[in-house]
């Protein structure tokens, strides 16, 4: 799996088959980070593997809650629609994994 997956599955959610396909890629890119960290680990101040900034479930989660509030996702757009909704809460989900 390379980085560009999660992004790729993150643009193709419109419902929610296709939100939970892109939770199964994060969760994949997330153990693959962690492999990897085993073998050779980031600096504590740096990113660990694959781009992760938040590897455990409370800084995923408050990185996600932030993100999402800070880039307003979701919000402001004239095309609040089913497809959106289910692309905002990737969009949420993802922040978790990038948002310092």
């Amino acid at each position: 799996m390379d980085k560009s997956d999660v992004l790729a599955e993150l643009e193709n959610v419109v419902d929610a088959d296709t939100f939970l396909r892109f939770l199964v890629a994060m969760l994949k890119d997330l153990r693959l980070s962690q492999r990897a960290e085993l073998v050779v680990p980031s600096h504590p101040t740096a990113q660990a593997a694959r781009g992760w900034e938040n590897n455990e479930l409370g800084s995923f989660l408050e990185a996600a809650i932030a993100g999402g509030a800070a880039n307003r996702v979701g919000q402001g757009d004239a095309m609040q629609t089913a497809q959106r909704a289910w692309r905002a809460s990737a969009e949420i989900i993802y922040c978790g994994k990038i948002y310092e």
